[in-house]
């Protein structure tokens, strides 16, 4: 299943729990009885006390119920079905208002952090679309210049040329900040970087003037030897915006020098 559909069934069945919560805490003011305690009892619970809560949960499902029935527009009324899936005949997707009452009733705030968990899930895929098509004109761009030689090939590679005084006129110069995050002792993280050397040694950030293009970096050093030790490198854009693997997760011990791609716009 499409996860758009999941996203428009979880919305759904968030704001079928939202309009059965606020109605089940209507009845609850207007009958005493089902209200919660207070104080509230100490489990065991009474007898009466577990009927007032099997009483709550039948009510959350059929308002539930009686919610999803009003919003499918099914002439069956509540034996009819929901649809969360597109407007077509062709694609449409049912579910009977029963069911999708049932999971109402498990109340909004499981709800909206299914929705917040997908949408995470969501935002991650198109990261990893938009990183593996910036990975693929690295590629390309780094085989079209080892197919010219040479000092070239370093240079296409980069896609710009170095930051100099005679580039600094003519490219789109971008603020690009590195920050770092030791744990469990002392470490130290070296990035090489468009000739740049940026050196940690603590929790810190430094700021990079780097024209928009695509990049590689080199990251080394050592993070605290023990169970506790790592450090974590961040990249963020304080100008612009820029594309990267980070954060960068580094376990104790010795890190050695590895390469990644870094897009600037």
């Amino acid at each position: 299943m499409d996860i758009s559909i999941i996203m428009k069934l979880v919305s759904i069945i968030l704001a079928i729990s939202l309009a059965s919560e606020r109605l089940v805490t209507f009845i609850k003011t207007l009958v005493p009885a089902l209200n919660t305690p207070d104080p509230a009892p100490i489990p065991p619970y009474s007898t009466q006390e577990k009927l007032r809560r099997f009483a709550v949960m039948i009510l959350a499902f059929l308002a539930g119920w009686g919610a999803a029935a009003m919003m499918a527009k099914d002439p069956t009324g509540f034996f009819g079905n929901l649809n969360v899936g597109l407007d077509t005949d062709s694609g449409k997707i049912l579910i009977p208002c029963f069911i999708v009452g049932l999971m109402a009733s498990g109340g909004s705030a499981f709800w909206a952090k299914i929705l917040e968990y997908i949408k995470a899930v969501n935002e991650i895929k198109g990261q990893f679309a938009t990183q593996e098509k910036m990975n693929t004109q690295f590629k390309m761009a780094t085989m079209t210049a080892m197919a010219g030689g040479g000092g070239a090939a370093f240079k296409a590679a980069n896609l710009v040329a170095p930051v100099g005084a005679a580039n600094l006129a003519t490219s789109v110069i971008r603020t690009v900040r590195f920050n770092t995050a030791f744990s469990g002792g002392l470490g130290t993280l070296d990035i090489i970087i468009n000739g740049q050397t940026l050196h940690f040694d603590k929790n810190e950030h430094q700021d990079i003037q780097l024209p928009a293009g695509v990049h590689t970096y080199a990251v080394s050093g050592a993070a605290a030897q023990g169970p506790g030790g790592g450090v974590i490198l961040t990249i963020t854009a304080i100008t612009g915006a820029v594309i990267s693997h980070s954060p960068h997760q580094y376990n104790a011990g010795i890190i050695l020098p590895n390469l990644h791609p870094l897009m600037v716009s």
